[in-house]
């Protein structure tokens, strides 16, 4: 799910065809017959201007992304949710295959993905959840089943949760000359384990670690790295640039280490402050930080919810990055993936939340990130729930 991956992605910034994609699905309880439905109206734009990025690669891409979310409480201790999603996709790296015959039907792109989760109250204390889906698009099919655990202190003070998502995937690598290549695999196992805490009547947080690790095919198929050599500028490349193309390669595995948490505190009635933080690591040599405060008010008696974030995004790049073209062909590990380099980002944005009955609410929200590396991008959404 791209615009999901791209927004709320928990790992940083890197490809999204190296990342698993997630889902969000609602794990609250409530009365037996009630329930919600949501859609979303998202919108995602990454212009790129020339020299912006990867310079020999023209990385544009805008996304149109609905979302339709079901919950519904069989009893008071068992649920079940639902979630579906399509984006329509144009980008410039679908755009070069149209001009190969053989790859006509890429002229543009689309994703499809549905989820589905089941919870149960186990106790008083605890609760597990499962969950399980299936994701396609031009070039990609996965699978994901997931689950989790949570147990709340007795006095509700603290919460335990526990989770498990494995993606099993299917590549179809479409190369930058239009070439296909033999399916390929690709599997991902995450886990992410985390402790919810008030710390006292104005102030509570979290705090959590995740482990992910990836096998098979993991690199992004249309990308190429670039050999300097002489001659005419070669017309493929973004900017008239001389040198050869060849393709991108990658390790087959990776590991990938975030430790993240969040306070949240209560300054007056309707007003709170929350800071959040998250340091990432991998084998593939990125390291990555984040820093984001966040001020939370409320109006007309929680009628209207405001929040204002900012987020300072800071990633070094990966063993194998080079921006500029190579001086002689790589026989290794080698990438001019902007996602893999070295970048930092500030990110402002904004959610308004209007309850406008006991029973409806919509929600706007709208980010904007300014890159280092100049692949600004915006990221807006339109969504209205009701409940029965």
């Amino acid at each position: 799910m791209l615009l999901i991956t791209l927004a709320l992605a928990v790992a940083p910034q890197v490809s999204s065809s190296s990342t698993p994609r997630t889902f969000t699905l609602p794990n609250d309880f409530g009365e037996a017959g009630t329930g919600s439905i949501e859609v979303q109206l998202g919108f995602y734009d990454r212009p790129d201007a020339q020299g912006a990025g990867n310079p020999f690669l023209d990385e544009s891409v805008t996304v149109i992304e609905p979302i339709v979310v079901f919950d519904y409480n069989y009893s008071d201790t068992f649920g079940v949710s639902a979630l579906l999603v399509y984006d329509n996709v144009s980008a410039a790296s679908i755009d070069r295959l149209s001009y190969y015959p053989e790859q006509s039907g890429a002229s543009g792109d689309w994703y499809i993905g549905a989820d589905v989760g089941l919870r149960w109250k186990t106790s008083d204390q605890g609760s597990i959840g499962a969950r399980a889906g299936f994701s396609a698009e031009y070039d990609y099919q996965s699978i994901h089943v997931g689950g989790d655990y949570n147990w709340e202190r007795a006095d509700r003070n603290g919460k335990l949760a526990l989770s498990i998502d494995a993606f099993i995937d299917t590549v179809e690598p479409i190369r930058f000359d239009g070439t296909t290549d033999a399916d390929e695999d690709r599997n991902s196992l995450a886990t992410t384990v985390s402790w919810y805490q008030i710390l006292n009547e104005r102030t509570h947080g979290t705090f959590g670690a995740t482990l992910a690790s990836q096998s098979g095919f993991l690199a992004t198929p249309y990308n190429f790295v670039v050999v300097d050599a002489p001659g005419p500028p070669d017309p493929p490349l973004f900017n008239g640039a001389n040198g050869t193309r060849q393709e991108e390669v990658v390790p087959d595995s990776r590991l990938r280490y975030v430790a993240f948490g969040r306070v949240r505190r209560l300054l007056r009635p309707g007003m709170s402050a929350e800071l959040g933080g998250r340091f990432y690591s991998d084998d593939w040599g990125i390291t990555a930080f984040d820093i984001e405060p966040r001020w939370i008010n409320s109006f007309k008696d929680g009628e209207h919810i405001l929040e204002l974030r900012y987020r300072y995004y800071t990633q070094g790049e990966a063993d194998f990055y080079q921006r500029e073209a190579f001086a002689v062909a790589p026989t290794g590990d080698a990438t001019q993936d902007s996602d893999l380099g070295d970048f930092n980002s500030h990110n402002l944005g904004a959610t308004w939340r209007w309850q406008t009955s006991a029973a409806s609410r919509w929600t706007f929200s709208v980010d904007y990130s300014l890159r280092s590396d100049d692949l600004d991008n915006l990221y807006g959404l339109v969504g209205y729930q009701w409940s029965f």
